[in-house]
């Protein structure tokens, strides 16, 4: 098992139009095998989805969101279960997914794009519970699906 630190990944607090703050700290609990996919994910994917969380509006307050998808392979994902929580307390969003290893090891750029960033997908149930409005969650996943759209030209692996 590798664990990819968000050390790599210097974490980024960023000014929120209204006054809040977002944190978005981003990491992955994987299987060997799949380390020079995750990097280009690191180099490009996650600053791509910083900068576009710090254009959102979210009037809920200070947010931290932590991704760290599973992606493990068949064999070990028993061991490794989905384990997203909300911290309502610290107002932190664990967005901890099991993704599909199969599709970081053999698939194209565009199904690692839709694999990855989709799994952010289930942070919007969080985000609802912490005070954010039906259009902000609409917001943070168009964020999502025009970073998948954007991020396609980067090409293939």
């Amino acid at each position: 098992m590798t664990l990819k630190q968000g050390a790599e990944i210097p974490p980024n607090e960023f000014k929120i139009p209204n006054g809040s703050q977002m944190k978005f700290l981003a990491s992955a609990e994987t299987s060997s095998g799949i380390d020079v996919v995750l990097d280009k994910i690191w180099a490009e994917v996650v600053p791509c989805l910083e900068r576009e969380f710090g254009i959102m509006k979210f009037k809920g307050g200070d947010v931290e969101l932590l991704y760290v998808p599973i992606i493990m392979r068949e064999k070990d994902r028993a061991s490794y279960p989905a384990r997203s929580k909300l911290k309502e307390d610290s107002r932190t969003c664990e967005c901890c997914p099991q993704l599909n290893y199969q599709i970081f090891e053999d698939g194209n750029w565009e199904e690692v794009l839709h694999e990855y960033v989709g799994g952010l997908k289930e942070a919007s149930s969080q985000l609802k519970k912490l005070g954010a409005s039906d259009s902000e969650i609409y917001a943070f996943e168009e964020i999502l699906n025009r970073s998948i759209k954007e991020m396609k030209c980067l090409g293939t692996r």
